[in-house]
């Protein structure tokens, strides 16, 4: 018999699933939950759906904390773009590079105003990009 209501003890289960690091066996050891019992639950909706519900928010937080750092990430790649060790300037080209061109297919196609797209690159960050490129296609056959 399938109810609909998610219970206290399988709200707890839940949270403790995601505080362990997903360790199913420290979830059934702390409640006393046994194997068989833990597969009826995930096989039930409101359970898995109550699951995915957490996964759901976990993931959002996750972004939201990536998109308050993405500004300071950005401005830091770009610094390294300058590095006196070739390989870590070489490789922030290459990531500078790849965020741009993400960022670019994630606009519109009906946007007018190309201002919005460009990037502040000094005339060294701009040139050291140029170069890894330049090698990058030097190397492709």
């Amino acid at each position: 018999m399938e109810t609909d209501i998610v219970t206290n003890r399988q709200l707890q289960a839940i949270d403790e699933l995601f505080a362990s690091g997903g360790n199913e066996n420290a979830v059934l050891q702390k409640f006393s939950i046994s194997l068989s019992k833990w597969k009826r639950w995930r096989s039930q909706q409101p359970f898995s759906r109550a699951l995915e519900a957490k996964m759901k928010t976990l993931n959002q937080n996750g972004q939201m904390l990536l998109l308050q750092h993405s500004s300071w990430a950005s401005a830091r790649l770009l610094e390294l773009c300058n590095s006196e060790k070739e390989e870590v300037s070489r490789k922030a080209c290459l990531n500078v590079l790849q965020l741009n061109s993400e960022t670019v297919e994630k606009i519109p196609p009906q946007q007018d105003d190309a201002e919005d797209t460009k990037t502040n690159l000094t005339d060294e960050q701009a040139a050291k990009i140029l170069a890894v490129l330049s090698e990058d296609m030097s190397s492709q056959p």
